[in-house]
């Protein structure tokens, strides 16, 4: 009987482990600048669901909250130099527990007098996936509508554990896709690079954030985007858990009968 009781434990932990599946839950940080000056333009959500909790100068025009995700857009821009036709952010809210994502797109993004290339740094806090190991990656595209020289856009992504609401302060999990570069004529062809895959080791919470350097001539107009993801290890399906308990149950019922 003990024997039958601490297998049906066993069964019971596992069956609550495989049942138990924390969602997702993220804020959304974006600061933008030139770089090797400072932060012009500061966006922080914090964990609120509406605008008027938001930190920094960015004055969100759209903000949408739903039951997958968190996403806020600007209107027209202009950082030092550059214009910035709308430029968006989105993270899994609650979301899954099969994935964290954190992505910005930047529209029209026009350099009318800069000398100095820009950076943008997004990212997404507070995620609460079930704890690692996981795996990180990044991806980022380029569409340059006009290019007045060799123009590059280059991206780096980093998965930290906590919460952390900069680029700066999130050290952990790097994942850089290669540059994209693209060489003057050419200004009609779409461009898309991947970063690897890597382990990401974390605690109950974790941050994702993410460093754009933009690199345009003046005159250059191209549209850009950033993705950040945290996929979980794979867990035991139910149907293999059934399959493990039911044999559990087997041995049980088999070996009180020898003993009988």
């Amino acid at each position: 009987m003990g024997t039958k009781r601490a297998l049906l434990g066993v069964i019971g932990v596992g069956a609550l482990a495989l049942a138990w599946s924390q969602p997702a839950e993220a804020a959304l940080f974006s600061q933008i600048g030139v770089v090797g000056g400072p932060v012009l333009l500061s966006c922080d959500t914090g964990l609120a669901i509406d605008n008027s909790s938001t930190a920094g100068n960015c004055n969100i025009a759209i903000w949408q909250f739903t039951a997958t995700q968190l996403e806020f857009t600007l209107g027209p821009k202009t950082v030092d130099g550059y214009s910035l036709s709308a430029y968006s952010m989105v993270a899994n809210l609650p979301g899954t527990a099969t994935l964290a994502k954190a992505a910005d797109t930047k529209t029209s993004f026009v350099n009318n007098s800069a000398t100095a290339d820009l950076f943008v740094d997004f990212g997404a806090y507070s995620f609460t996936l079930p704890v690692s190991p996981d795996t990180f990656s990044t991806a980022q595209t380029a569409n340059w509508a006009t290019n007045t020289a060799n123009a590059s856009s280059s991206f780096t992504g980093v998965a930290c554990t906590g919460d952390v609401h900069t680029f700066a302060a999130c050290t952990g999990a790097t994942s850089t896709p290669p540059v994209i570069v693209n060489p003057v004529p050419n200004t009609t062809t779409a461009f898309a690079s991947n970063g690897p895959d890597v382990a990401f080791v974390h605690g109950a919470t974790f941050s994702m954030a993410g460093r754009e350097i933009l690199h345009e001539g003046i005159g250059s107009d191209g549209s850009f985007t950033a993705t950040e993801t945290v996929t979980p290890a794979a867990v035991p399906e139910p149907a293999s858990m059934v399959l493990l308990g039911t044999g559990l149950l087997g041995l049980a019922a088999r070996a009180r009968r020898r003993r009988a």
